[in-house]
């Protein structure tokens, strides 16, 4: 099996390590099935899309890993809790760019790069913008698709180990509040080079509710909405439940939910013991 990309030191993995070992134990004595996701804000948004349409059904658990590297590693453990169904839900990543490897083929994976781009597509949340903010918007976003374009082909060209690309950055330490533009110092301690692949770009401007990680569509719009004196304000606090709620009807909602009932469902004789009573 090909082992993917984690980024992560090995003394470091040692207590991550610990934690795939609960995890795996806690999965062993389940008799329910088990979404396993990657964090928090996952279990908010796939517990409250799922619920409504298979919840009413089957009794399903929804469990944080603490991260895609505790993830992968359980998924890759899974022999180890064979009797109750476990489904892996995990964000795309760069995988948006490169493919899925080999052996991680039967993993739900989100259809953006992230969670935050499938709740972000569906929640036509720029609509919050007045024509002002909107246009600023606009220019913050083609700045940092400029950025994120370069770190994709540092992270195709086997420069960056995380399979997330460099995006643990705030958008503040890469255009500072009150600019549009990639910050000097920024590009200097980074090593920023404009891409070379402008298709690439081109697609990512093209396609930014899905291609551009949703973290910064979303702190983006706070940037604008979040503002002192404006009315309504909105912090992100407030924006992502409300997102959420906007995107409960949205396709691609329609696509997990069928996607784990087969998983679940695939046997209707071993799922008898789990339908709601």
């Amino acid at each position: 099996m090909n082992r993917i990309k984690t980024g992560i030191k090995n003394d470091y993995a040692v207590n991550k390590d610990y934690a795939v070992n609960e995890l795996s134990a806690l999965l062993r004595y389940s008799q329910v099935p088990t979404l396993v996701v990657e964090g928090k804000d996952d279990v908010q948004v796939y517990h409250r899309w799922v619920e409504r349409r298979l919840f009413g059904t089957y009794r399903v658990d929804v469990l944080a890993a603490n991260g895609r590297a505790n993830l992968l590693r359980l998924y890759e453990r899974r022999s180890e809790f064979v009797h109750a169904p476990v489904i892996f839900i995990v964000d795309r990543g760069m995988w948006l760019f490169s493919g899925i490897p080999k052996g991680y083929e039967d993993i739900i994976c989100t259809n953006g790069f992230d969670i935050y781009n499938d709740v972000y597509m569906d929640a036509k949340l720029e609509t919050l913008l007045n024509s002002d903010e909107a246009k600023k918007c606009r220019k913050v976003r083609s700045s940092i698709t400029e950025w994120f374009a370069f770190e994709v082909e540092e992270w195709l060209a086997g420069n960056d180990d995380d399979n997330t690309g460099s995006v643990s950055f705030h958008l503040n330490e890469i255009i500072p509040r009150g600019s549009t533009e990639i910050d000097s110092l920024f590009r200097k301690r980074r090593g920023f080079r404009p891409p070379k692949n402008k298709k690439r770009v081109k697609q990512i401007k093209n396609e930014y509710k899905r291609k551009l990680p949703g973290k910064f569509l979303f702190q983006i719009l706070t940037r604008f909405l979040d503002v002192d004196g404006r009315r309504p304000r909105l912090p992100r606090s407030s924006l992502f439940p409300i997102a959420i709620s906007m995107s409960d009807s949205g396709s691609l909602k329609g696509r997990l939910v069928q996607e784990i009932r087969e998983k679940i469902g695939a046997d209707e004789n071993s799922i008898g013991l789990i339908k709601n009573q």
